[in-house]
């Protein structure tokens, strides 16, 4: 990494980092709650691509540790975003 901007609150930090956007762009622009606005989604959307999922395409194998809490839906999930274990 060569920068990274703090969103000063966990999911929205998390997804960034997850995902190298905005946290708005990902679609957590705050906690997990639906606002019904674009960029409040409860999970990191699906136009966001994750570390995971790119590193896994490249031939790596991914494992996560701690919290995730960047969607709790069973598509959300750390295994069905590019996760091995």
């Amino acid at each position: 990494m060569t920068q990274f901007y703090n969103a000063a609150r966990c999911c929205p930090s998390r997804a960034a980092l997850m995902s190298g956007l905005y946290p708005h762009q990902g679609g957590v622009g705050d906690m997990l709650q639906w606002d019904s606005l674009p960029g409040y989604d409860k999970q990191l959307n699906k136009k966001a691509v994750t570390i995971a999922e790119v590193l896994k395409k490249a031939g790596y194998a991914t494992f996560i540790s701690g919290k995730w809490h960047i969607g709790g839906a069973r598509d959300a999930m750390p295994m069905q975003r590019g996760f091995d274990k």
